[in-house]
């Protein structure tokens, strides 16, 4: 297993590399696999936040967009899904979030920003 956080509901959701992979526990602690979604390498991932039900993933080069921010949503089976792709102007190098709302910092700046999502 690489770096985890733990989310609600007995989930606990890990990053090894561009994988990610969400875990149930049962009433015994022991986790099962329940989903995984791998980020292609060409995107060229930086910073993941996990909290409540979304991932936040800080992307360097989505396809034509350049920066971006993946949202991946954790459903109530443990399921990763991908829900949307953020367009922004420059790579954040602080993510943080509360809900569906996402607080970006950005290297050499006292501005941050705030971004509202949802699926």
């Amino acid at each position: 297993m690489g770096s985890g956080i733990a989310l609600k509901n007995n989930v606990i959701v890990t990053r090894n590399g561009n994988l990610i992979e969400a875990y149930s526990i049962n009433s015994d602690g022991i986790a099962t696999l329940s989903s995984s979604f791998t980020i292609p390498n060409d995107l060229g991932y930086s910073t993941y936040i996990a909290y409540g039900d979304y991932i936040l993933v800080s992307l360097s080069n989505y396809s034509n967009f350049g920066p971006s921010l993946a949202v991946i949503k954790l459903d109530g089976q443990g399921q990763l899904k991908l829900v949307d792709v953020i367009g922004l102007e420059r790579q954040p190098n602080a993510i943080s979030t509360e809900g569906s709302t996402a607080i970006l910092g950005y290297p050499g700046t006292k501005q941050l920003q705030i971004l509202n999502f949802s699926e």
